[in-house]
């Protein structure tokens, strides 16, 4: 067990996990969701109980973020989650509403698609979107100037010589504070 939960919890921790076995989906990383379920089931959980419900959607944005996802559309994640509990979509829907408000997930709308994210997701992306947007509105203090001819010098010096798609790349560095260049080196 963690050290941050059994700090929180104390001498309680054993109690808090055999009143509500779901806590380890929060706690733990890699957790077997199964394992949990039958735990809980045995302990006399009840079946469509909102504990078990609402692990159960976090434990799909979980497994999405192993994926590299930090959101995925809402209705795949009910599909999911009916799919591994056996519960309806309802019951789902009446989950997702406790969730949100105890900003365990967030809900954003995107043209006609909902898309779930847990919460500290959500702030991370959030925070990554300010950022970048902050050094985007900043003012360009690495910009060469006479770039063309430094590019050239470089080259030479080097003993190197740039595709056109590189040079365009390394340009757009120069240009630009922010620059999302995709593809593996030498990539044409």
């Amino acid at each position: 067990m963690q050290k941050k939960y059994m700090m929180h919890y104390g001498v309680n921790a054993i109690h808090a996990i055999e009143e509500n076995p779901y806590v380890l989906i929060d706690i733990t990383y890699g957790v077997d969701f199964k394992k949990i379920d039958k735990m809980a089931m045995d302990l006399g959980l009840p079946y469509n109980s909102e504990k078990r419900i609402e692990s159960g959607i976090k434990y799909g944005l979980i497994l999405a973020t192993y994926n590299g996802h930090t959101c995925t559309a809402k209705e795949n994640l009910i599909q999911f989650v009916v799919d591994m509990l056996d519960v309806t979509s309802e019951e789902i829907s009446d989950c997702f509403i406790n969730l949100v408000g105890r900003n365990q997930i967030v809900i954003e709308k995107r043209d006609d698609t909902e898309w779930i994210y847990l919460y500290p997701f959500y702030k991370a992306e959030q925070n990554i979107a300010e950022k970048i947007y902050m050094l985007v509105n900043s003012k360009n203090t690495k910009k060469i100037k006479n770039f063309k001819q430094e590019m050239k010098k470089q080259e030479k010096n080097l003993d190197i010589e740039l595709s056109e798609k590189q040079k365009e790349a390394v340009e757009a560095v120069n240009e630009n504070n922010v620059c999302v260049i995709t593809g593996g080196p030498g990539t044409r």
